[in-house]
């Protein structure tokens, strides 16, 4: 997500930025938090190359991988979740609720992903039909995103040993 104004660096070496209602920060320098991937991404060769991307994945203590609620998509984020390993994922998927799920998808679970969703970090990400088609604009994020990234946001806190 890109901010709309650039709010200027914190002693801690951070670099703050606002979009609307929301406060956005990255490290002003790379420090291992938190790595996002789509798993739509070749995850594995990433891992099997080596360089600095597969050593931030390696080295990061939570990785949220994105995932559409599509049975390729639950199948890539299986391999994904046993690539990364499952204790320190957090699953974020697109699309309807698990509640409406097609069955065919529901069917496509591993037991990796599984784990997560047991655990309690699987967040659903409503799809949004005109982001869908136009990207982020200097419009207002839809309150059904917002709602969704403050679910997201506290489950990146955890740490492999609090997730049980």
């Amino acid at each position: 997500m890109a901010c709309t104004a650039e709010l200027g660096a914190t002693r801690d070496g951070w670099v703050q930025g606002s979009r609307d209602q929301v406060r956005l920060e990255r490290a002003g320098r790379p420090r291992p938090m938190l790595t996002i991937v789509d798993v739509a991404h070749p995850i594995d060769q990433v891992m099997a190359c080596g360089g600095w991307l597969a050593d931030l994945l390696a080295a990061t203590p939570v990785v949220v991988l994105a995932a559409r609620a599509t049975v390729p998509g639950l199948r890539r984020l299986e391999t994904c979740v046993d690539l990364a390993g499952a204790g320190r994922v957090v699953a974020a998927v697109l699309g309807p609720t698990r509640r409406r799920w097609p069955r065919e998808v529901i069917h496509s679970l591993g037991p990796l992903t599984g784990a997560v969703i047991a655990a309690g970090r699987l967040v659903e990400i409503p799809e949004d039909r005109v982001l869908a088609v136009t990207g982020l604009t200097p419009a207002p994020l839809p309150s059904s995103l917002i709602n969704a990234a403050a679910t997201l946001l506290p489950l990146t806190k955890r740490t492999p040993s609090d997730a049980a």
